[in-house]
């Protein structure tokens, strides 16, 4: 206490001269805590924090992943990735071949949710299930993309017949103009 009956800063330094505090002050000086710090309940164990404080926002340390768990989930996000890629790249190829996609993206699909399984079994989250999840939808979307080419089979191939034996821009101009028509005709003959 101060002199006119107020509290002074106990963090600052003793005068010269002042005496060492006795044993019962000694005690509450070592339980107050050294100084401030980000949460603002300085050095108190948990039993000396309020209890609407305690582990409020703070999470339990999570148990480390089994390395043997993350090799195996290493390996099966491994070979979702390969179908994956594989996929895309015969989405792209010629008919028929293109058609090979569906059954790559629907390897990708099973690969994919067997190490989304994995993942949620061994406790790991984060980008792994997001990236997983991703890829999952986008070999579903090429499945779906590749799939929408059956009804209209032979405008693709006589477009692809077309392009492949064009030489000159006006050539494959002339091939899209005629793509374009064909399935304007077949929109019209579901219409009709």
């Amino acid at each position: 206490m101060g002199d006119n009956g107020r509290m002074g800063n106990p963090y600052a330094p003793k005068p010269p001269g002042t005496p060492p505090p006795s044993g019962d002050q000694q005690g509450d000086q070592q339980r107050q805590p050294a100084g401030p710090t980000p949460d603002g309940w300085g050095d108190r164990t948990p039993e000396q924090q309020p209890r609407g404080r305690r582990g409020a926002g703070a999470r339990a340390p999570r148990e480390p992943v089994d390395p043997e768990v993350v090799r195996h989930l290493s390996r099966r996000l491994m070979v979702f990735a390969l179908i994956l890629l594989a996929c895309l790249l015969l989405s792209s190829a010629p008919l028929p071949w293109r058609m090979g996609s569906v059954a790559l993206a629907v390897a990708a699909l099973v690969a994919g949710g067997l190490a989304l399984r994995r993942a949620w079994r061994a406790k790991v989250r984060g980008m792994v299930v997001v990236a997983v999840a991703a890829g999952m939808a986008v070999s579903a979307t090429l499945g779906l993309a590749t799939l929408a080419v059956i009804p209209v089979w032979d405008v693709e191939m006589e477009r692809q017949t077309c392009m492949s034996e064009a030489i000159t821009h006006s050539a494959r101009a002339q091939c899209l103009t005629d793509y374009r028509e064909g399935l304007e005709e077949y929109q019209d003959s579901l219409t009709g």
